[in-house]
């Protein structure tokens, strides 16, 4: 029972992962997505790959030899981790 308290599904784990982009997690999500990425070789993976994604986005290109950084705004990060919290609490 408790166990699966502590132990998040892949979903949920990819949902964490999304949500620590945008700001900290708790003490204790932090603690369960950690321990969900020691035991599941498919998460650490997507985890590699949304990092380099997100590096690559954030470092987007040189136009008339200018460095453009895009960046999303406060109001547009709040509604993304409003919609995440949504659905980890579903």
């Amino acid at each position: 029972m408790l166990l699966s308290v502590v132990m998040l599904n892949c979903e949920t784990a990819t949902l964490f992962m999304t949500k620590a982009e945008f700001k900290q997690l708790n003490i204790i999500d932090s603690f369960r997505l950690k321990l969900h990425l020691l035991t599941c070789a498919f998460c650490r993976k997507f985890k590699i790959q949304s990092e380099f994604i997100n590096h690559k986005i954030n470092c987007i290109s040189i136009v008339d030899n200018e460095q453009i950084a895009h960046h999303l705004s406060e109001i547009q990060k709040n509604k993304i981790s409003q919609l995440i919290d949504n659905n980890i609490n579903k």
